[in-house]
């Protein structure tokens, strides 16, 4: 099998933020700095984001909380131990957080690749190239406990979620039934005051209208009293004139049959002259009757078609409206 290093052409470096150019085949300490370190494993999510909540779980929280689980186990444990616990995930910054499973599938080459880096990083921070079973056994056994610690919070926090979730539950539809026993009293109280308006401003209208059927029926009244007073006046000062005529006109013919007859005056004597004057009298006055009751039937019906004219936009205007 040929190894990577035969193979010149072949890329096994990475440049990391800080300017580094790290070889993952044959890492040197000189190129490994803590700033690189810390920055990728806040970038590394543990069990590859298979975790609940709204952010990923990181290789750097997993270390943090493996290194306080030690403390509390061994409150006096040694600095320089704490630091092991802390780097013990440490070469996941640059192969990121396999799970077991395909650590297993890929074998002794990943292993080995995941060995050089821990030793080079162990090296840049004053560690032993290799740790001692002592210690990695109580890393392990504290690496075990923070997953389980891990587990024990994921399941209180989901059991706290899933209360917080029925009380949201509980409260959205108390809510709900509270806004709708509101909304049914809003539209209740609405209804009612829209109902109040209407009933006035119905009040308002009928007594505007009934306001403005009175005003209008009195200037009516105030019109065609006045019209007929003018009418019965005109008429009289109309029945003034044709009197006058009349007689005038009577008057003339009377003139004339007298003096047709003065001739017969002499022959027929005083009461002949005497009988034809009243016969003529008579029957002037039969004339002037007759043009008397004429010119009153006349005003009669003058009167009745003004009345009639007159009533009539009085009785439109007095309606009720919904008539």
């Amino acid at each position: 099998m040929t190894s990577r290093r035969s193979q010149p052409d072949t890329r096994a470096w990475q440049r990391m933020l800080s300017g580094r150019r790290l070889d993952l085949l044959d890492p040197s300490p000189l190129d490994i700095e803590i700033e690189d370190i810390a920055h990728g494993l806040a970038r590394v999510a543990r069990w590859n984001g298979q975790t609940s909540g709204a952010h990923i779980f990181s290789v750097a929280q997993h270390t943090l909380l493996v290194e306080a689980v030690l403390r509390q186990e061994m409150p006096r444990v040694d600095a320089r131990f704490r630091l092991a616990a802390l780097l013990h995930d440490a070469p996941e910054y640059v192969i990121g957080d396999m799970i077991s499973p395909f650590k297993a599938v890929l074998g002794g080459d990943y292993k080995a690749v995941e060995r050089r880096l821990l030793a080079a990083i162990h090296i840049r921070f004053g560690l032993p190239r290799v740790l001692s079973a002592e210690i990695e056994r109580q890393i392990k056994e504290s690496n075990d406990a923070a997953a389980s610690e891990l587990e024990t919070h994921a399941a209180e926090r989901r059991r706290a979620l899933h209360e917080v979730a029925d009380r949201l539950r509980n409260r959205e539809r108390t809510l709900a039934e509270q806004i709708e026993r509101e909304l049914a009293e809003s539209v209740r109280k609405v209804s009612e005051s829209f109902g109040d308006v209407e009933r006035r401003l119905v009040d308002q209208v009928e007594k505007s209208v009934a306001r403005e059927a009175a005003r209008l029926t009195e200037e009516a009244a105030i019109e065609f009293n006045t019209a007929i007073r003018t009418t019965r006046e005109e008429a009289a000062r109309r029945l003034s004139r044709e009197l006058d005529r009349a007689i005038e006109s009577f008057s003339r013919q009377a003139e004339r049959l007298l003096g047709e007859r003065l001739a017969e005056i002499g022959q027929s004597g005083g009461g002949q002259i005497e009988r034809r004057l009243q016969n003529v009298i008579g029957e002037l006055e039969r004339r002037q009757e007759e043009f008397i009751t004429q010119l009153e039937r006349r005003m009669a019906q003058a009167e009745t078609r003004i009345r009639q004219r007159m009533e009539s936009p009085a009785g439109v205007s007095g309606r009720h409206p919904d008539e």
